[in-house]
């Protein structure tokens, strides 16, 4: 890692942090959870229809629009499509011996309390995620 300051007395607003490809490891990429949080159902790592927020919470699509009217009910975000994992490795990484680490086998299933949903849509009041 190359911590870099522009001038002598950079302030810390001014240090850009430099990550080099050889440095990256599996605590900076997505947990890809294995199955949406509210009816349990399996979501592989190429899975079209999984959705995530910026807590990684993760749904499927069918729970996001018919339960959940696009508010995550542990943080209130909203979501999007979750990206698709390679199943291997490609470019740089394949160069190096890189392999893509495996989604997460740890499930959270925790399914949703309507009426506090319910609540929590009407409190936030139609707002888009980038308003909440």
């Amino acid at each position: 890692m190359v911590l870099s300051g522009i001038g002598r007395r950079a302030s810390p607003s001014a240090l850009v942090l430099v990550v080099r490809s050889d440095e990256r490891d599996a605590a900076t990429m997505l947990e890809l959870r294995p199955t949406c949080e509210n009816c349990n159902r399996p979501l592989a790592r190429d899975a079209a229809d999984a959705m995530i927020d910026t807590y990684e919470c993760t749904f499927c699509r069918d729970c996001v629009d018919a339960v959940l009217s696009n508010v995550c009910p542990n943080c209130g975000g909203g979501f999007e499509r979750r990206p698709v994992r390679p199943a291997q490795a490609w470019g740089e990484a394949a160069t190096l011996g890189l392999l893509p680490p495996p989604p997460s086998t740890k499930a959270v299933h925790k399914p949703v309390d309507h009426a506090a949903h319910e609540a929590l849509v009407a409190l936030i009041g139609g707002r888009s995620p980038s308003q909440r």
